[in-house]
């Protein structure tokens, strides 16, 4: 019965999205959906599932279980999917699209529940599939230009990331004679050529869920399309669904795949630093907040490289992971439903001061600040270079304090274009401001609170003098020079802003498609012209040459000067005896 109560607490998302989709229920189903997740929260921080528990009736045999890993990510990822849920009820989406959006947001939000629990490939393919598609309707929910052009292009990448995931699951699959995740990683893990080609395609296809370079160009175009409750969990929920693909299926921390961690240790500093540089070119905030995820996201390759180029490292490296993956999801969540809060102009000054520090902290947060959930997850991230013997801590080192001061930058940069000027008032109530204050202040109290011993301590070790000051002097630094930029903006000669569009790599590589597809179109056009006026004059010869061999034009003459009714019922007959033949 396990595996049964585990999907049901998976699955129940689905119920709402049904209700509300076929309009039944009103606006009660509308209210009490957010708690559709909270089974699936009270369940990762039981302690009475088996790591597999197999249900044979779905599927072809389905294996579902919560071992630590799925524990943590689905206690994170159920905790913001449901902020976001009670925010989107709140914050009164628009009565004409309210059956859509909630549609396919839990539909998504089932989907990233299943991927979790899934202990097999058939599952975690099934859920990851459900979420993916349903994420096109989020992105496309506003069916304005922008919101079809970005959902195209997602829906592209989507497309791309499924055949690769297929090749890949099924050549791991080949290799490992079980549909077992498990049973799938220890067979990659041992090598061979089919298996390297199974995990480079899967290590691509999970990426372009992960944002990972050059494949993150999804994320630039859908968050500012897509509803803000929508992209707070793209952003914090859903993207995690590629660095668990990697988790789950990749042979990371088996001996023999060094050239697969050097290649995402490669991949997560550039984009740990190309999400930072990007992001400053921008004025949306969505967008800046979109591009701060890529360059996010890189740490977490980063990671995943690191286990992968040094086996040893590999349990260090996951419980590194998991905090960073924790920490990201409460600081950007906050920080894109910050969007709409900070938009309207809250009555009275507590509700002001308030807003301030919702606002301020995640960002501090997500920059490494003292005392929150970016501190611990630099603190476990600078700690594991240190437990290996090579030359990697002299690598990492300075590349860590650059991208924390970087990120500062980013953080200030967004901070400055978000910031409330005017005294609008729409429709985000006290309520909703209320909920999105609980997800805000969370990079604060989340750490001790948790069930899991490993991650008080990460959180004690990172408020130690030392720890403190380490992660305190990047951001100063970070904040001075913001502030230098912003009291001499005339240092620039030039505006920054939207120098290189949302998307950036899409703008040329539509171009190249569109002028490369119209040439060879031209091409092919004049050619089949060319080959039609060819082949016609071929068949006109060869057909007057057969006419002569056989006398068929002999008798088509003679069949039009003689009009006898005898004539066409033999010509029937004969028709009718060849179709009998054949």
């Amino acid at each position: 019965m396990a595996a049964e109560a585990l999907l049901a607490v998976a699955l129940l998302p689905l119920v709402p999205a049904a209700l509300i989709t076929s309009g039944l229920g009103g606006r009660r189903i509308l209210r009490v959906g957010p708690l559709c997740a909270l089974p699936a929260l009270v369940a990762s921080v039981v302690e009475i599932w088996p790591e597999v528990a197999r249900a044979p009736w779905l599927f072809l045999g389905a294996d579902v279980g919560l071992d630590q890993t799925g524990r943590l990510l689905l206690l994170v990822t159920a905790f913001v999917w449901c902020v976001a849920a009670a925010f989107a009820v709140l914050a009164n989406v628009p009565a004409a699209s309210r059956r859509r959006f909630f549609g396919f947001f839990y539909a998504a939000m089932a989907g990233n529940f299943l991927l979790i629990i899934a202990a097999d490939m058939i599952t975690f393919l099934v859920g990851f599939t459900l979420m993916s598609y349903a994420g096109w309707g989020l992105v496309v929910h506003k069916r304005r230009a922008e919101s079809v052009r970005a959902a195209r292009v997602y829906l592209v990448l989507v497309v791309f990331a499924e055949v690769l995931l297929l090749v890949g699951a099924t050549l791991s699959w080949g290799e490992a004679g079980s549909w077992e995740l498990a049973a799938i990683r220890e067979a990659l893990g041992q090598g061979g050529l089919v298996a390297q080609v199974a995990t480079a395609l899967l290590f691509v296809g999970f990426g372009v869920k992960a944002g990972m370079l050059p494949l993150h160009v999804w994320l630039p175009l859908a968050h500012p399309a897509a509803p803000v409750a929508a992209s707070a969990v793209l952003s914090a929920a859903m993207i995690k669904a590629g660095l668990l693909g990697w988790l789950r299926f990749l042979p990371v921390g088996y001996p023999g795949w060094e050239w697969l961690g050097m290649w995402a240790v490669i991949a997560g500093l550039m984009a740990a630093f190309f999400g930072v540089g990007l992001g400053l070119l921008q004025s949306k905030p969505k967008t800046i907040l979109a591009y701060s995820s890529i360059s996010q996201m890189g740490y977490m390759t980063l990671l995943v490289g690191i286990a992968a180029w040094l086996p040893e490292l590999y349990p260090a490296v996951i419980l590194a992971v998991l905090v960073y993956a924790v920490h990201h999801a409460v600081a950007k969540g906050a920080l894109f439903l910050a969007v709409a809060v900070v938009a309207d102009a809250p009555q009275g000054k507590g509700w002001k001061i308030a807003e301030a520090a919702g606002l301020v902290i995640p960002a501090l947060a997500l920059a490494g600040a003292p005392l929150t959930t970016g501190s611990i997850a630099k603190e476990e991230l600078k700690a594991i270079p240190y437990l290996s013997e090579g030359d990697l801590p002299v690598i990492l080192d300075p590349a860590l304090i650059l991208g924390a001061v970087a990120t500062t930058v980013l953080m200030a940069r967004f901070l400055w274009v978000v910031w409330p000027r005017d005294t609008r008032h729409r429709k985000v109530s006290r309520r909703a401001r209320g909920v999105w204050l609980l997800l805000a202040t969370s990079v604060l109290w989340a750490p001790w609170i948790m069930p899991w011993a490993y991650l008080r301590r990460a959180a004690a070790s990172a408020v130690t003098p030392e720890a403190a000051w380490a992660a305190f002097w990047p951001l100063a630094v970070g904040a001075l020079l913001s502030l230098i930029v912003i009291r001499r903006r005339n240092l620039f000669a030039w505006r920054v802003e939207e120098t290189i569009p949302a998307g950036d790599l899409v703008v040329p590589a539509i171009t190249v498609w569109r002028y490369t597809s119209r040439a060879v179109l031209t091409r092919l056009v004049a050619g089949q012209r060319r080959w039609h006026a060819a082949v016609r004059g071929v068949v006109h010869i060869a057909g007057v040459q057969w006419q002569r061999i056989l006398l068929l034009r002999f008798v088509e003459q003679r069949l039009r000067k003689q009009a006898w009714n005898w004539v066409w019922i033999l010509v029937v007959a004969l028709a009718l005896l060849v179709a009998l033949v054949l």
